[in-house]
């Protein structure tokens, strides 16, 4: 291998290395588990929410307990105070939208807002959520 393409290579692996270790710490904020109350725009019903996020094995998790649903969230795009993502409801698919977009604001090292679209991009719901102990 020519000197010129092992530099290319280096260069190129360097790089890579330097934003995957960017982009874990744009998200490191949202790792831990948080709970809270959500608040429906159209019928001002309320329910609980329980969101894990591991951003170290890229797995979001979502629960809806008083609704009886729960899911995942797709890591869509991050940085340093927003993360938004898409929800796949996976148990109790009858009793929660699926498909929507959330869009999660860094408040402190403790709480977050969560904010719901709908797949046509209604502002459905909201809350701020307080994180918890990790279990």
């Amino acid at each position: 291998m020519k000197p010129l393409s092992k530099l290319l290579i280096f260069i190129f692996i360097f790089t890579f290395s330097i934003n995957t270790n960017a982009q874990k710490e744009k998200n490191a904020w949202l790792n831990g588990e948080w709970r809270g109350t959500g608040f429906q725009l159209n019928n001002s019903d309320s329910w609980s929410i329980h969101f894990i996020a591991n951003t170290k094995k890229s797995v979001y998790e979502i629960k809806y307990s008083s609704l009886g649903c729960s899911g995942i969230w797709q890591l869509l795009s991050v940085n340093n105070h927003l993360a938004q993502f898409q929800e796949t409801i996976t148990e109790g698919i009858s009793k929660c939208l699926s498909g929507g977009i959330i869009i999660i604001t860094k408040v402190d090292n403790q709480h977050i807002t969560f904010t719901y679209f709908t797949q046509s991009g209604k502002l459905d719901s909201f809350s701020t959520l307080e994180k918890t102990e990790f279990k």
